[in-house]
């Protein structure tokens, strides 16, 4: 055979070619996938996880999550996208969204409605980059995020498409709007809310809709910050939208009953809120009037009616019509007439017991196995499923709450799965780590727990797997999860039924249920806890983070930045001053603030404080502009703490330090939003505050999704 003629490599030369910027967020998506494929393709070979690389042992330091490569590695990742990208540029090809014969993406609303959450906030994102998209794209992706109270996400799509709308557009743009108004007034952002349909009125949009949402946005304002001339504004509005239906309904309008319906018994409530107890009642029995009129009731119409016997203190019809409303009611309005309904009777001091049996009581059944071992042998564990599995059957949940740290966790979850119960996962660390850290079948292999895992509801990941921090990972799991159990307790009067396994640190709830109780099996030991890894390193636990930020500063003239640090820096240093016990970093940048804490209590009240402060602060009598306003985010979990030997000041490490600063970008301004963790880790030790769940946010560079709750 001849010599085999030298390989030259002759790659197209792309070096001419310029990524555009919306292509940004793709090249960074196709990074992430190519060391996804490549590491389903190792684990597939028998690779795993090793600190350093071993041919022969299959052990390579890399197959970790794409977040936790050195930047280095992502690099490489990023030199093969880019270069690919490049290549279908370099031959002419154009790359865009799905499009349609106008060149503008298109999309399927019954298609994309069965996406799931992450596909969808992709595809939002992605929407995002195309500037000729049209809105109408933007208010369909924006009704799917209502439609499953993704409120923040809503609000996001509405904005995008308000940006590409014109006035002119009718329907389209009203729909943008109010929209966006509802999403935002869900979120507490009731001022902001109140400024678009502002401008919907403006432009001469003025339907039943619009004005009882006015009026609704104006009541729950005065209700959060105790101003009574809001309370005015809704009673007024109230009025109107009720007395333009009636007058419409002479006119024959199709629309004019319910339009005078929902105003009316909204208008009868405020009248009673504020202490005009007569006239409340009389116009709560024109309500009952009115419906009687109509051929066929909704289920509003039936809460109308309901309220309205509620208003007249005519307790047994009111249940009657709760009970006929709550039939064909979805979950989300069955909340929402429940709220509405313990709001009057607890004004009217009403016995409630009665009245929430007519609302679907969920039944959540909360599980946490992960310290059983500890306690139990082999021997004795068969007698322990058989109990959990009966306490399951029994209880029959809808919704159950666990992670999956012990074998008993996934037996449980297994059964949950066939009877059709709906499951939320909370994990310490990432999936494919669990078999290290959990106490389980190791039999059971990733892909049998990855099946597992795509068939919840929701999989959260509370914290990620690190050598040092393992142990206080597990027992922040476990906080987090009574967290959880709390809050649903609290906000949704569900039935809950807590089993665990061991006595837990934070103070015990009223409806758990110590697995070991009346089975006379004894504690075999217990993990001890590692508080340090060597002088200059502590381990946390859980520390909470304040992230803060001021919209506006970027603006600031010289003269002006040396105002503002006096106004917001000094008096903010001021706050802290008073709580520096508690504070174990503080850091700023400008208008920036990262501060740490040791405990929920006091990093909440110097977010509200430093919040009330800029709120309290004439700028424009500064010289400074009258919208400066803050962002304000919290968060919470394990992480290291160790003096900085550049500054000598302490400081942190840890993957859940940045969140808060990647949830701050999304919080409305004014506005103090705290993550599900920082919420359960309140909820756990008693904090008493008020968090609303706003919903799912798609933090920036790619960070993934996080559940959080607007704190008032």
């Amino acid at each position: 055979m001849g010599r085999k003629k030298k390989y030259i490599p002759k790659p197209l030369d792309t070096s001419k070619i310029n990524l555009p910027d919306r292509l940004n967020d793709l090249m960074e998506a196709m990074s992430e996938n190519i060391h996804e494929n490549w590491s389903q393709m190792r684990m597939d070979q028998g690779w795993r996880f090793g600190k350093e690389r071993n041919d022969k042992q299959k052990l390579h330091p890399c197959l970790v999550a794409y977040d936790e490569l050195p930047e280095i590695e992502k690099e490489y990742d990023r030199q093969t996208a880019t270069e690919t990208l490049k290549f279908i540029l370099a031959e002419g090809f154009e790359i865009s969204s799905k499009e349609n014969v106008n060149g503008i993406c298109s999309i399927d609303y019954d298609e994309v409605t069965f996406l799931s959450l992450r596909e969808l906030i992709r595809l939002l994102n992605s929407l995002k980059l195309i500037e000729e998209e049209s809105p109408e794209t933007f208010l369909k992706l924006g009704d799917i995020f209502f439609d499953r109270r993704e409120k923040v996400l809503a609000f996001e799509a509405y904005q995008a498409g308000i940006r590409r709308v014109h006035e002119g557009d009718n329907a389209i743009f009203r729909d943008l709007y109010f929209g966006a108004a509802l999403s935002l007034a869900d979120c507490y952002a009731f001022r902001e809310a109140a400024k678009l349909l502002d401008i919907l009125q403006k432009n001469g949009y003025h339907d039943g809709d619009i004005t009882g949402q006015a009026a609704k946005i104006a009541k729950n304002m005065a209700f959060a910050t105790g101003d009574s001339s809001q309370l005015l504004v809704a009673k007024e509005t109230y009025r109107h939208g009720y007395e333009k239906g009636l007058k419409d309904k002479k006119k024959k309008n199709p629309n004019a009953i319910d339009d005078a319906i929902y105003n009316g018994i909204n208008f009868a409530t405020v009248l009673m809120l504020d202490g005009d107890k007569e006239e409340s009642i009389k116009i709560a029995k024109d309500i009952v009037s009115l419906c009687e009129t109509k051929n066929n009731l909704s289920h509003w119409d039936y809460a109308s009616i309901a309220e309205a016997y509620l208003l007249q203190r005519k307790l047994s019809l009111a249940i009657s019509y709760y009970k006929q409303a709550a039939i064909t009611a979805s979950s989300g309005a069955q909340v929402s007439m429940k709220k509405q309904a313990l709001l009057v009777a607890s004004k009217l001091k009403l016995r409630t017991d009665d009245l929430l049996l007519c609302f679907k009581q969920h039944r959540l059944f909360l599980t946490n196995f992960e310290r059983l071992t500890a306690y139990v042998d082999a021997t004795q564990y068969i007698l322990i499923e058989k109990q959990v599995i009966q306490q399951f059957k029994a209880f029959n949940p809808d919704v159950l709450v666990c992670t999956l740290m012990h074998q008993l966790d996934i037996s449980i979850v297994r059964l949950a799965l066939k009877m059709g119960v709906e499951v939320d996962l909370y994990l310490p660390c990432e999936p494919e780590y669990l078999s290290e850290l959990g106490e389980w079948n190791k039999r059971i292999h990733l892909k049998s727990l990855q099946k597992i895992i795509s068939k919840v509801r929701s999989c959260t990941i509370t914290a990620h797997k690190d050598n040092g921090l393992n142990e206080v990972s597990r027992q922040f799991n476990q906080t987090y999860m009574e967290g959880i159990a709390s809050y649903i307790k609290k906000t949704s009067r569900s039935e809950v039924l807590y089993l665990y396994s061991g006595k837990r640190k934070v103070k015990t709830l009223p409806f758990e249920f110590e697995l070991l109780q009346g089975t006379g099996l004894t504690r075999k030991r217990k993990r001890q806890h590692i508080s340090t890894t060597g002088p200059n390193l502590a381990i946390h636990q859980t520390l909470y983070f304040l992230f803060a930020d001021v919209k506006g500063y970027s603006k600031l003239q010289n003269e002006q930045l040396i105002i503002f640090v006096k106004e917001f820096m000094v008096k903010s240093g001021h706050i802290l001053n008073d709580v520096k016990e508690d504070l174990v970093v503080r850091r700023s940048q400008g208008d920036g603030l990262f501060l740490t804490f040791k405990t929920p209590e006091i990093a909440l009240s110097v977010a509200i404080n430093i919040q009330q402060m800029m709120q309290n602060i004439n700028w424009e009598q500064k010289d400074l502009p009258s919208a400066l306003n803050a962002r304000f985010a919290l968060d919470a979990g394990p992480c290291y703490s160790f003096t900085d030997p550049i500054s000598g000041n302490t400081d942190l490490a840890g993957l859940n330090v940045i969140r808060a600063a990647r949830l701050e970008p999304v919080t409305p301004v004014g506005h103090i939003y705290a993550s599900e963790a920082f919420m359960a880790m309140a909820e756990a030790n008693g904090l008493k505050a008020n968090f609303e769940l706003a919903g799912q946010v798609g933090l920036p560079k790619n960070y993934g999704e996080m559940r959080v709750y607007h704190v008032h």
